[in-house]
């Protein structure tokens, strides 16, 4: 094959281990899923409940109240609304309880 491509042999053998083929590619691919799943199964879930609490609640009347309502949820989602994974406390009753624990 190299005399018919007239290379070094050598120089084959570099540009085939050099050049990842398609299957190696899929599996890099799968594989960062597969270690990140946690974090999309966080962003799924999240995405979930915003489309349930929020986006299905309510009726926009322009882009900008939309952007005006999203900012509130946001904020009342992020400090305020009670999570199971933080023993049904606010992010904010969390924290201070962690503050008191630590001193």
């Amino acid at each position: 094959m190299c005399d018919i491509l007239q290379i070094a042999r050598s120089t084959f053998y570099y540009e085939a281990k050099e050049q990842p083929n398609e299957d190696e590619n899929t599996e890099a691919i799968v594989d960062i899923f597969h270690k990140n799943r946690k974090a999309y199964a966080v962003a799924e879930a999240t995405y979930k409940v915003m489309k349930t609490e929020f986006i299905h609640q309510m009726e926009f009347q322009s882009l900008d109240h939309l952007q005006l309502e999203l900012y509130d949820y946001v904020n009342w989602f992020n400090k305020h609304r009670i999570h199971g994974s933080l023993g049904y406390m606010t992010p904010v009753q969390y924290r201070q309880a962690a503050l008191k624990k630590a001193v």
